[in-house]
């Protein structure tokens, strides 16, 4: 009991990350575990000691997914909603790549924090589609940004999209938490223009601005 007490002060104190519900300590040390990690590779990506960054634009509030990741289109997904609050799926902690799982739900957050009132991962109007229109892409025509589209690699972004079967050629949400955490853990896997953006913006965004740069 301890333990998880610790871990939660630790979340919350460390990287301004609220957990409600019950967690197990080994969930509780993946989620820890992934925003250290988080904070670190931002830092190195910008030149400088690491901290105050995750708390600064990741300010997440997290819950387990409970009943609705387990029926229908949600089933055994994590997702964000409405605008910071992330929905973990079961056995998230166990899965292959942990750490990648909540990259990819931080990359929703930040889009819905440097977006505007109503979540950018549903209307648009955050860095996804920044980073869309900046590949040469139209991301209006995606209509609303989580919503799969099985033409969104040639109708939104023909100049550059991902191979085929990616889980990133769904829609303008997925695109630009895919490449968010990609980025950070494996840029050789995303495509050369969009790794060009997002290093750019992200080296934008230093800790203790304060400021919501637009790039």
């Amino acid at each position: 009991m301890h333990r998880l007490l610790s871990l939660r002060r630790d979340l919350r104190d460390g990287l301004g990350w609220i957990v409600t519900g019950e967690w197990s300590e080994p969930q509780l040390t993946v989620l820890w575990e992934a925003g250290q990690a988080l904070e670190r590779l931002i830092a190195d990506l910008q030149g400088r000691p690491p901290g105050g960054w995750v708390p600064q634009y990741l300010p997440a509030r997290f819950r387990r997914a409970g009943i609705a990741g387990r029926v229908g289109p949600l089933k055994g997904k994590s997702f964000v909603f409405p605008r910071h609050v992330v929905s973990m799926c079961e056995g998230f902690e166990s899965s292959a790549h942990p750490h990648g799982h909540i990259f990819h739900e931080m990359g929703h957050v930040l889009d819905n924090h440097l977006g505007g009132w109503l979540p950018a991962t549903f209307v648009g109007g955050g860095p996804a589609d920044r980073m869309v229109r900046a590949v040469g892409g139209m991301p209006a025509r995606a209509g609303l940004r989580f919503l799969p589209r099985r033409d969104y690699p040639w109708r939104v972004t023909p100049r550059e999209h991902w191979p085929p079967g990616s889980y990133a050629n769904l829609n303008v949400a997925e695109d630009f938490a895919e490449t968010f955490a990609l980025t950070l853990l494996a840029p050789e896997k995303v495509p050369p223009a969009r790794l060009a953006w997002m290093r750019a913006f992200l080296r934008a965004l230093p800790a203790g601005s304060g400021e919501r740069l637009r790039v």
